[in-house]
């Protein structure tokens, strides 16, 4: 991974939480973010916006297995702008809903996708 890439992933594991935008990432690292985006997307073969997003899942993947925070909350903790919005990023990532895995239903379903997920923020995770 490059340099860039790397201080990207730096910036995505610090502030992931917030509304972050290709313009501000690409400010805080030091380029333009046309080229940042050509950098990261070469070197991790990841868009910077879908490194958020499996950051974001993962995160609230620890707290639906650990907490009985509703799913709404989790949502917002992460950085999602609803319960609709991580469901449907959690469904398209992982093929359940977010409460399957909290009820306990999907762990089993889910083919060990829940142990790729927990994997660093630079792997590829798919």
């Amino acid at each position: 991974m490059t340099q860039v890439a790397a201080r990207v992933a730096e910036v995505i594991a610090a502030r992931y939480r917030e509304p972050l935008t290709l313009a501000e990432i690409a400010r805080l690292v030091g380029v333009s973010p046309f080229h940042l985006s050509r950098l990261v997307t070469a070197a991790t073969g990841v868009p910077i916006y879908r490194m958020i997003v499996r950051r974001r899942l993962r995160d609230a993947l620890e707290l639906l297995l650990d907490t009985r925070e509703s799913i709404t909350g989790i949502a917002l903790a992460v950085g999602f702008a609803s319960h609709s919005h991580l469901t449907d990023a959690f469904h398209r990532e992982y093929g359940v809903p977010p409460r399957a895995v909290r009820g306990g239903v999907a762990r089993s379903s889910m083919g060990g996708r829940v142990m790729r997920h927990r994997s660093p923020p630079t792997a590829r995770l798919r």
